[in-house]
């Protein structure tokens, strides 16, 4: 688990329970400060999940040498650690936005639907290019050569058609049902 502490209004992170634990044994940070563990809410290092705040010891206790290595290093740690970017963190809410849309309303039935129909699409365009094929090679074998050709190729362009098509109508309708669902949840919001 990874922690981003903000102190003094800047953001400092990501650190393990135990880096954290660490600076706080330090005075680096206090108990009331706050951080981010899980991505998207802010509370104290206190709440932090594994992490042990009681009272700090007035003397550091005995450290390893990777110990005494951290510590000597924490100044420009800190300055060094930056924060996920405002981007980063709205493209996580959008996420977590678009899953609570498409797993608490009906989009999963729509979407069910508009995948049937986007299968059926599919068959049908590659029908329409067997159909196309053995005409063609009817064609070819029993009267015309040049007709034959002209109609495997009109069909399979017919059958290529068919399957964009179906395949744009597919990201149409759920666009369509996203834009329903958030206006639907927006407007309950609003209520």
């Amino acid at each position: 688990m990874k922690t981003y502490v903000s102190k003094d209004g800047q953001q400092h992170g990501p650190y393990s329970v135990e880096q954290l634990q660490e600076y706080l044994r330090q005075g680096n940070f206090t108990a009331e400060d706050l951080a981010c563990y899980d991505g998207r809410n802010w509370v104290t290092v206190a709440q932090v999940p594994g992490l042990a705040t009681g009272k700090q010891p007035a003397t550091a206790p005995e450290q390893s040498p990777a110990g005494q290595q951290r510590a000597a290093q924490k100044p420009r740690d800190l300055k060094k650690q930056t924060s996920p970017t405002k981007k980063e963190s709205m493209k996580a809410d959008k996420q977590q936005y678009l899953n609570q849309i498409r797993t608490n309303t009906s989009y999963p039935t729509y979407r069910g639907i508009i995948g049937i129909i986007a299968i059926l699409g599919y068959l049908l365009a590659a029908l329409e290019g067997l159909a196309a094929l053995i005409s063609g090679i009817g064609m070819m074998i029993g009267k015309s050569f040049i007709a034959g050709v002209g109609i495997i190729v009109g069909g399979l362009l017919i059958a290529g058609l068919t399957f964009l098509g179906a395949r744009f109508w597919k990201e149409a309708a759920l666009i369509i049902a996203d834009i329903g669902d958030s206006t639907i949840e927006t407007n309950s919001k609003a209520s």
